[in-house]
């Protein structure tokens, strides 16, 4: 019987052994495992709080290479900046493509049309010219990075949402380099799409991306392989732009 939102007991026996058998009932508890704990702990976490704490060794790294600093520094010459461009096409590319031939659901929940690059691409190759061979090991490192997004689409498509999140979120230091650009090059919109896809303001795009990963993302084993990419992928960006930080191309202005 219940009396008061409580089962009668005998006197004294307010809190009875749940091991124990009684002739009111008999309940055995099992507290989970510490592990198990942890485990659920990792699947409440947001995927966009877990991509930024768990990738944060990969993003420093890649932050350290010197090609980003000499955009800033206005040391980067012509030369490079369009190597950078030039080895982001196939990547952009291939990242395209997989969204568009998948049928995974969680590709489709995030993907909007206006994260497309390869026209913005192509639009400030056509403004800078044709890269010279000094960017070519950028570019055999940028197709090398197609192959593997395009092996991720056929095997691991929920693996590419790594390769998003860390493409999308270069657009918010995209709009400070954008500037210093401009100013080095002398260009004004035409040249300079590509850094600033969302024009000044990519903040409220990367919240809303955000949003999306995380209710597209809620799966631990597909949480765990969207972080192994975004890793992967930041070191595959950095040794793009390794290629193009040869002294001679982040040398001093003159």
């Amino acid at each position: 019987m219940l009396a008061g939102g409580t089962l009668n007991r005998p006197a004294g026996d307010v809190f009875p052994n749940p091991c124990r058998k009684s002739r009111y009932f008999s309940v055995r508890v099992t507290l989970p495992h510490a592990s198990g704990i942890a485990n659920l702990r990792a699947m409440s976490e947001p995927i966009m709080h877990r991509l930024r704490a768990e990738t944060r060794a990969q993003h420093v790294a890649t932050e350290a290479i010197p090609f980003s600093s000499s955009i800033l520094a206005g040391t980067l010459s012509r030369e490079a900046y369009a190597g950078q461009l030039a080895a982001y096409l196939p990547v952009h590319r291939a990242i395209e493509t997989a969204v568009a031939t998948s049928r995974h659901p969680a590709l489709a929940e995030v993907w909007t049309a206006d994260m497309r690059r390869t026209p913005l691409l192509k639009e400030d190759l056509a403004v800078l010219g044709a890269t010279t061979s000094s960017a070519r090991a950028a570019r055999a490192e940028g197709q090398s990075m197609a192959a593997w997004i395009a092996g991720l689409a056929g095997g691991d498509p929920v693996a590419i949402l790594g390769v998003l999140y860390v493409m999308e979120g270069s657009t918010l230091g995209g709009a400070v380099l954008r500037r210093h650009l401009a100013r080095a090059f002398d260009l004004a919109d035409a040249g300079l799409r590509y850094y600033s896809p969302y024009g000044t303001h990519p903040k409220p795009h990367w919240a809303a991306f955000s949003h999306r990963m995380n209710q597209a993302v809620t799966d631990e084993a597909d949480g765990r392989r969207v972080v192994t990419a975004a890793a992967e992928t930041f070191d595959r960006i950095g040794r793009i732009l390794a290629a193009l930080s040869s002294p001679r191309q982040v040398a001093a202005a003159v």
